[in-house]
Order: structure tokens, then sequence, then C-alpha cells
């Protein structure tokens, strides 16, 4: 949360299922600091200069606009600023403690 308050930048990456190692990783429950997560998959950049995940679903580039406090988080919202979408026909949600891949109808 710090960066994306620092930054006001951020980008959302959609996981697809072959993708589904990088979300423990990302959600800290590994021992991976900063640099060893993003070392972990290919990056590109669009135009907030965010990470891009290579071969995400779907990514949106954003900045943040607004922030509200609710309770012990924070809650972001985005104004987009560019989308990639690499085309997947499958995401991947977390859904009653498990992995789960989503296709397109």
């Amino acid at each position: 949360a710090p960066a994306f308050l620092a930054n006001r930048v951020l980008c959302v990456n959609v996981l697809t299922a072959g993708q589904e190692a990088l979300s423990p990783v990302f959600a800290g429950f590994t021992e991976a600091d900063m640099d060893e997560r993003f070392a972990a998959a290919d990056w590109t950049r669009l135009e907030t200069g965010s990470p891009v995940l290579v071969g995400a679903a779907v990514s949106f580039d954003c900045r943040v606009s607004q922030v509200t406090d609710v309770g012990t988080h924070h809650v972001l919202f985005c104004e987009v600023d560019g989308i990639v979408a690499e085309g997947a026909a499958e995401g991947l949600i977390y859904f009653s403690r498990g992995y789960h891949p989503i296709r397109a109808a």
C-alpha cells in the first residue's frame, strides 16, 4: 500500500490459470522480497510506467484518483489510462479458499 499511495499509479494484472504460482508470491505468502517477486515473471510498461505482466489475461494501467480508508484498509479508486489484452481465453479467480480458472463464454 505505501508504494501505491506514494506513486499514485498501479497496474491491475488479471492472471491466467498458467500464472497461478505468481499469486501467492505477490500476496506475501512466501519469503520473496520485492525484487524476487518481480524477478519471477516478465514485465513491460505502458502510460503510467507501472509494471505490466507479460502474458496476463488483461492488464489495466491506472492512476489513483481517490483513496478512502475503510477500517484497517485503503480502498483505491482508479482511472484506467491503458489496457492490454493478450487474448487469453481464461482468467484466474480465488474463491472458497482455492484458485479456479474462468473461461470466456
